[in-house]
């Protein structure tokens, strides 16, 4: 039993059974020791008997593998997957895993093994395809996203059912255009997908865009349209309300109501824009139709006006008032207030003007007379205050009653004197007024001047005065009881009474005194 070679087999076993050398593990050196080969059923005295192991492969799809057979035991098996085009190796099955490839396998013991393919789904040129896709289905070119060098990549070619191996066959939309009122569009038809197709919207006269409708919004005109689908698409036309001249119109107004030009507010050149003359009835495209305002001027008393009569519109119109000799212009009436004369009227509408006119009270002479008075009543030079140079002025001459044109008539002031006793007053008359006038009173033989009575006082003979108002005086005579030659008679007695010389004591020069005599019952005169 023992055993020597440490093969597996004893002495007794190689010497009597199996006949190989008990001293020589493998007899036949066919490198598997005796003991191995008559266990597996081998000769172990022929080197060309060894142990086997079969690898055997299960059924395949997609692709196919080597290294099945039968194989000596031990030895190491390179297996190679090679899938199928458009497929990738996925993985090994059965007595395998892994995704190595190529596997080595030891064969140590017999092995069933699979393999699991897959479509290959990377799309390394990013057309949308997968390599399964490109190699399989569409015999495209997985490294060249667009095969036919179309401008279009192999995936939307076929998922848009043109031949992405044709460049002349690509994906295709069509823009169809919707018939529109006031108005047309260009640009429909068949377009290469991505293309642009340029959509014109074109109004009729008067109208304008208002907005695209169907597959497209907005009011860009014209319109670029990226054709990656079929589209309809219409446009709404609206009239034109724009107003670019800024008359107040709109350009459908203009241009089809009206036949007036929208890029001029004054299509007739008259100053007035379209629109004031449509809303105030004139011709705005007639240059002799313009629009008016009536200037009516109402009568006046004592003046007149000018101005009235029917102007264009917006006119500056002056009205002139010309009050009549002695009056003045004091203010207008009706539609105009103020002062101003003239006066600017803008017609910008109808109106009815009237004035008011004044006597002119103005005394620019300073003579108590308005001009009115001297205009119109007294006929005077308003600017000369004594119209005749008599040295009155017209208001006191006419006060007074004389003509202030006249210089024999002046006013005057009457010096009235009344009869006095004992004497008489000279200076009574009439005198031009502001005269200066003379009183003197004279006495009588024997008196003497006592004074003033009536409208003047005092005792002042002569007696001047200023004639500015009539006046009426007398006088007062008194006995003159002066003593002059000291005789012891008066004037008064010696003048009067005894007819002695009242300058000489001693009248009859017998050598008394008159007043002596007189009292002694002599006769001082003899």
């Amino acid at each position: 039993s023992r055993d020597p070679d440490q093969d597996g087999l004893s002495n007794y076993e190689e010497l009597v059974v199996t006949g190989t050398d008990p001293a020589d593990a493998d007899s036949d050196d066919d490198g598997y020791i005796d003991g191995l080969e008559q266990s597996e059923e081998s000769d172990p005295n022929e080197a060309g008997s060894f142990p086997t192991r079969t690898l055997t492969l299960l059924d395949l799809e997609n692709g196919s593998v080597t290294g099945a057979g039968v194989y000596a035991l031990g030895v190491e098996v390179e297996m190679v997957v090679t899938p199928d085009r458009g497929y990738l190796f996925e993985g090994w099955t059965g007595d395998a895993s892994g995704v190595e490839n190529p596997l080595t396998v030891s064969m140590t013991v017999g092995s069933t093994i699979g393999v699991n393919f897959a479509q290959d789904l990377r799309d390394p040129d990013s057309d949308g395809l997968s390599n399964y896709e490109e190699l399989v289905v569409t015999g495209t070119d997985p490294a060249d996203a667009d095969s036919d060098g179309d401008g279009y990549i192999d995936g939307l070619e076929q998922s848009e059912g043109s031949d992405p191996n044709d460049a002349g066959s690509y994906p295709a939309f069509t823009l169809t255009l919707i018939e529109s009122e006031n108005g047309f569009l260009i640009g429909g038809g068949v377009y290469r997908l991505g293309s642009s197709a340029i959509i014109a919207a074109s109004p009729n006269r008067g109208f304008v865009l208002s907005g695209w409708t169907g597959d497209a919004v907005g009011r860009q005109n014209p319109l670029s349209v990226t054709m990656s689908k079929n589209q309809v698409i219409g446009a709404i036309f609206e009239r034109d309300l724009r107003d670019p001249d800024g008359d107040g119109l709109s350009n459908y107004d203009e241009l089809i109501v009206l036949g007036t030009n929208p890029q001029n507010s004054d299509s007739d050149g008259d100053g007035y824009n379209d629109n004031q003359e449509l809303v105030e009835g004139s011709d705005p495209i007639e240059a002799d139709s313009f629009p008016t305002r009536t200037l009516v001027v109402t009568a006046s008393e004592n003046g007149s006006l000018t101005g009235d009569g029917v102007y264009p519109l917006g006119a500056e119109v002056n009205v002139t008032a010309t009050p009549d000799r002695g009056y003045l212009f004091e203010g207008w009436t009706g539609d105009a207030s103020g002062v101003e004369n003239p006066l600017t009227v803008s017609m910008t509408v109808g109106s009815t003007i009237g004035v008011n006119f004044a006597q002119d009270l103005r005394d620019p002479d300073s003579d108590g007379l308005s001009n009115y008075e001297e205009l119109v009543v007294t006929g005077t030079d308003p600017a000369d205050s004594d119209s005749d140079d008599d040295g009155y002025n017209d208001g006191q001459e006419r006060s007074e009653g004389a003509d202030p044109n006249d210089a024999g008539s002046m006013p005057s002031r009457t010096l009235t004197v009344n009869d006095s006793a004992n004497g008489s007053v000279t200076g009574g008359g009439t005198y031009p007024l502001g005269a200066t006038a003379t009183l003197e009173a004279l006495p009588d033989q024997g008196y003497l001047f006592g004074g003033w009575v009536g409208d003047e006082t005092g005792t002042q003979n002569p007696l001047p005065g200023v004639m500015t108002v009539d006046v009426t005086v007398g006088a007062t005579f008194v006995q003159d009881s002066r003593d002059p030659d000291q005789d012891g008679l008066s004037n008064y007695e010696e003048l009067l009474l005894f007819g002695t010389d009242p300058a000489d004591a001693d009248s009859d020069d017998d050598g008394y005194i008159d007043g002596l005599e007189q009292s002694e019952g002599s006769d001082p005169n003899d």
